[in-house]
């Protein structure tokens, strides 16, 4: 198996690429540990793998990613599990990204990557302001224990670093500690305390550096000027949809002076939408400048610079304080201050709110005490962190540049989300329909059940409709909403009644002694023995006479409900 990867590495370092010497003394570790592995001398392949990963040979490339896997197997197959283990989360923290090999190498190793992504995938704030550099061993080392030590010069005041299970980092030379993961707990006075987990490697002297955030995130106030700020940037936006007669409310933040920051959710399906400011309206022609579906953001351009704008702040504390703005009656600004319980799944996950935002709207904005965009409100207690709009903001301006922005109707049907209309009836008293969406661009919140006759508006697609009522077996059916249609459907669930099936009863109460259903009117023209045949047998039972007697010219005429 690792015969494949040798030979693989020997057409990558084959090829003529412009590596740097860096670079190509990284490849030459590799390409040597790997030789040294296939002769069977394991200690040295160990060594020259090691020295490949010094992070002062350059970024984690390919080259890099195939040591950690060669480092990983030979510390597996030496039965030093624990230490494959350490080195995997190290490499995991280092590059999150890195893709694992799994046709090249054992399935243990592949196991052990694996379970360290897992084990390293969950980030913090205490991340965001965490540094680290280090200082590898020499090639030949066979120290078996790290190092740790702090720099002090990153802060402005003096920062404790507590080391869990062992005690407090010491200044200077730091500790010597086995190899292994470790909670290292920071505090400085006047700032929020932190607590990391970093990887001890043998032989590895790693510095640990802070800029830990100041304590002002988390207070209880924000000063008047810049809760007035916040409220001039916030825009109020009347979303129309297909079939929806009253607009919807949504708000916007005003960013870089064109745009608009809000959630996707705000304005999906639209096919039109006004903003105002303190009830001026911001023009028309509002048009999509970039959006995003999975981070439910969404960048609009304005028809007209405005004077006012946000700052998007870098990163998001958790347990520090926002405001977010509400629009009561879609127009007058107000605010609720929140704490940021957690960011789930940073960078991409969501912010956790203690409070939900009185009055908010999709898209209310969310500021911390300078006033900076902090978060985009989605619903309940849950907003998008706003760290993920400068992406956005930047691929906004590329569109914009490329003259590339979007129509609301435009974007509605790139995304399949324009929305159509279907009303349901229903033939029986009573029934209640469900619509259940089918396509994969549906959200879970799309469909609807309620009593019939239902009218539905929602996005484009395939749902099924299941209609039932008591005493009657319910109907399912599939449908299609098309955009800017609005599709009619009928349902009869008494035609299910005449369709039951012979070794089935009809609900108590549908048929009269005899076998005849109540709603079926029966003119029995003549009589005889046409009319009981019709009425499924020879004689007896039912009011055309004897199942001998009577005229052979006779007929039968049933109305029954047209489905």
């Amino acid at each position: 198996m690792i015969r494949r990867f040798a030979l693989a590495l020997a057409v990558l370092l084959s090829l003529p690429a412009a590596a740097s010497a860096q670079g190509a003394t990284r490849a030459t570790l590799l390409r040597d540990a790997t030789t040294a592995y296939e002769n069977f001398e394991s200690a040295r392949a160990l060594e020259l793998g090691r020295a490949a990963l010094d992070p002062a040979l350059g970024a984690p490339d390919s080259t890099w990613a195939r040591a950690v896997h060669l480092l990983t197997q030979l510390l597996s197959e030496g039965g030093e599990e624990t230490l494959a283990r350490t080195w995997a989360r190290w490499a995991m923290r280092t590059n999150p990204g890195m893709r694992i090999d799994t046709v090249n190498f054992l399935p243990a190793v592949v196991a052990t990557l694996r379970q360290a992504r897992t084990d390293v995938g969950t980030r913090t704030s205490s991340d965001e302001v965490t540094r680290l550099s280090y200082q590898w061993a020499a090639r030949t080392s066979r120290e078996t224990q790290g190092r740790v030590r702090v720099d002090p010069s990153t802060m402005p005041v003096p920062v404790s670093v507590l080391v869990r299970g062992t005690g407090v980092l010491p200044a200077g030379n730091g500790l010597a500690l086995a190899p292994g993961t470790y909670d290292f707990e920071v505090s400085a006075n006047g700032y929020l305390p932190a607590r990391v987990q970093r990887e001890v490697l043998p032989g590895v002297t790693v510095t640990l550096s802070f800029q830990l955030t100041t304590a002002a995130v988390a207070a209880g106030t924000i000063a008047e000027p810049v809760r007035q700020q916040a409220y001039r940037s916030t825009a109020a936006l009347n979303v129309t949809r297909f079939g929806i007669g009253v607009p919807a409310c949504a708000a916007a933040a005003s960013v870089g002076g064109r745009f608009l920051v809000t959630s996707y959710s705000a304005i999906r399906g639209a096919d039109n939408l006004g903003a105002s400011f303190a009830g001026t309206s911001a023009g028309d022609g509002i048009r999509v400048a970039a959006h995003d579906v999975s981070s439910d953001l969404a960048v609009l351009l304005l028809p007209a610079p405005r004077p006012d704008s946000l700052r998007v702040a870098t990163t998001v504390i958790d347990g520090q304080a926002a405001w977010g703005v509400g629009l009561t009656q879609c127009r007058t600004p107000s605010d609720t201050r929140a704490v940021v319980e957690e960011w789930a799944q940073r960078p991409l996950g969501a912010l956790r709110l203690s409070e939900t935002i009185a009055q908010g709207v999709a898209g209310s904005p969310l500021v911390d005490y300078q006033g900076r965009l902090l978060g985009v409100f989605t619903h309940a207690r849950a907003a998008q962190a706003a760290p993920a709009v400068t992406p956005l903001l930047e691929q906004a301006r590329r569109n914009l540049a490329a003259q590339q922005t979007l129509t609301l109707g435009e974007l509605a049907r790139r995304e399949n989300h324009a929305f159509g209309v279907v009303a349901v009836t229903a033939d029986v008293l009573g029934a209640t329909a469900k619509l259940t969406p089918r396509e994969n661009w549906h959200l879970p919140t799309d469909g609807t059940t309620g009593p019939a006759p239902l009218t539905y508006s929602g996005p484009m697609g395939r749902y099924t409709l299941e209609t039932s009522a008591p005493g009657v077996p319910a109907k399912t059916q599939d449908i299609t909403i098309r955009p800017g249609e609005t599709v009619r459907v009928q349902v009869m669930l008494r035609t299910a009644i005449a369709q039951t099936p012979n070794n089935t009863l009809p609900p108590a109460g549908t048929v009269k002694k005899g076998g005849v259903p109540k709603w079926v009117w029966i003119a029995v023209l003549g009589g005889g023995a046409a009319a009981a045949a019709a009425l499924g047998g020879g004689g007896g039972g039912s009011s055309g006479g004897g199942g001998g007697g009577g005229s052979q010219t006779g007929g039968i005429i049933i109305t029954v409900p047209n489905p």
